[in-house]
């Protein structure tokens, strides 16, 4: 099984009602209830509601599971296409060594070929050194706040299995990749 694809599986059984939850909220937006621009699949939110009501038919406290917010997020936006990339060792090289201090249009984050990619770094002996195996790479729209980001869960190995961490990056008025870092 693929790094992915574990761990959709790990967090589908932590959250087994996500992809029911989640259908659900997607049809909110399909009923004009609420409204997020087509290249944000599902908000962050819905995984926000997702999570806070496990939590609370479990009794767990939100610091421990407010993580998991942004990695259920990733999961649920990546299971609708599953798509996987992986580079040419060459240009993944020339790609690890760009600084992103350049007048690199944010808008095009903008123009991902899916809603949520997984980009595989296996074999990549920098990414190998840091036990990182990929990330996702998905849009976010703040439903209250209209807020856009970029955000980047990265899978790490690990003796229990694929881990995962989830850093966004606001793209708010911000006209290049430079000023969004």
């Amino acid at each position: 099984m693929i790094i992915p694809d574990q761990i959709t599986k790990v967090y589908m059984d932590i959250y087994p009602e996500a992809a029911e939850q989640s259908e659900s909220m997607l049809g909110v937006k399909t009923s004009g209830e609420v409204a997020w621009p087509d290249w944000c699949y599902l908000p962050v939110g819905a995984a926000h509601a997702i999570v806070e009501n496990q939590i609370a038919e479990n009794n767990i406290p939100m610091m421990e599971a407010a993580p998991d917010i942004g990695n259920l997020a990733a999961v649920l936006n990546w299971r609708k296409t599953k798509g996987v990339y992986r580079f040419d060792s060459d240009l993944l090289a020339s790609l690890w060594e760009v600084f992103l201090d350049r007048d690199i249009p944010v808008d095009v984050l903008f123009n991902l070929p899916e809603w949520c990619c997984y980009i595989d770094l296996s074999g990549f002996e920098p990414a190998d050194k840091m036990n990182l195996c990929g990330f996702f790479v998905y849009l976010e729209y703040d439903i209250n706040t209209g807020g856009r980001e970029i955000r980047l869960s990265f899978a790490f190995s690990g003796d229990k299995g694929p881990g995962l961490t989830t850093m966004p990056f606001h793209i708010n008025g911000q006209k290049t990749i430079a000023e969004m870092l």
